[in-house]
């Protein structure tokens, strides 16, 4: 996001990051009642598929000219 605003001239208010919290699969955080993730275990397959595919689905319908950046975490580890 910093990169278009310094170098593409594009208004940070322009910009929103969004993380797509897909679960996790370490067990620590899994049963750490203070963690703010989504307690669940990791979705992958065609489940994480079709809830991708949802969420660009909403986010063009909503914003039919929206330019999606993605940046893949890696999946955490115990």
């Amino acid at each position: 996001m910093a990169l278009y605003t310094a170098l593409g001239g594009i208004p940070p208010e322009h910009c929103l990051p969004v993380l797509l919290d897909v679960g996790t699969d370490n067990e620590a955080l899994l049963n750490d009642p203070i963690y703010i993730g989504w307690q669940h275990p990791r979705i992958r397959g065609a489940e994480y598929d079709e809830f991708v595919e949802a969420f660009v689905s909403a986010v063009e319908k909503r914003w039919p000219h929206i330019l999606l950046q993605w940046r893949t975490l890696p999946a955490s580890t115990p």
